[in-house]
This record gives C-alpha cells, sequence and structure tokens, in this order.
C-alpha cells in the first residue's frame, strides 16, 4: 500500500485493491489507507521547525548568536522592537575594498 501511495494512487484505489479478494490480510477499512497516505505525504515533505510567535523567533535569533555567524548582535530596548545586526565579515572587507578611494578603476562597473 505504501508504495502505491507514494505513486500517488488515489486511496479509494489503493483501498479497493487491497480489499480485493485475491488478498488476504489488507486493511480493516478506508480510514487505514488515508492515514497511511498521510504518513507517506509527511514523510515527503521538508522539515519545517514550528515557530508559532514572535517570542520563538527572538528565542531562535538569541541562540543563534552563538552558534550563528551572520548574526553579530542583537539590541533590545523596552517599548522598542529588537535590531538585528547581520553581516558576514568578508561583507565587511568587501565595503571597505569597494568603497574606497583606492579602489583601481577595474572594479568600478558601469
Amino acid at each position: 500500500m505504501r508504495a502505491a501511495l507514494e505513486h500517488r494512487q488515489k486511496i479509494g484505489e489503493v483501498y479497493a485493491a487491497f480489499t480485493s479478494a485475491e488478498t488476504t490480510g489488507g486493511p480493516r477499512n478506508e480510514q487505514v489507507a488515508h492515514n497511511l497516505e498521510q504518513a507517506v505525504r509527511r514523510a515527503t515533505q521538508p522539515v519545517q521547525h514550528a515557530i508559532k510567535n514572535r517570542a520563538d523567533d527572538i528565542q531562535a535569533l538569541i541562540n543563534g548568536l552563538d552558534s550563528d555567524p551572520f548574526i553579530q548582535t542583537i539590541i533590545m530596548s523596552q517599548g522598542r522592537s529588537p535590531s538585528v545586526i547581520a553581516y558576514f565579515p568578508e561583507q565587511v572587507q568587501d565595503m571597505r575594498r569597494f568603497c574606497s578611494r583606492d579602489t583601481p578603476e577595474t572594479y568600478i562597473v558601469q
């Protein structure tokens, strides 16, 4: 049944095929096929993080401060939305190199 459902066969067709007279040990009812179809669909979908509200988003940012090299600073103050400063050190080096008066003409795009 799982293979048929993975190939996007309809639930009713799968149930009918497995409850025919030739097969034994098939599903009790169509709900069993429906539940298996949901399990197959969940297994093929990408994993999504269960972030449900702003507090979870802010907590994820705070946790990323130690582990994510992109998040540099988080500024939080009462009565204001949090500010997140995010960049890679290479991006700052590029800004210094390309925004300098000493930038060679070969880097300037016209």
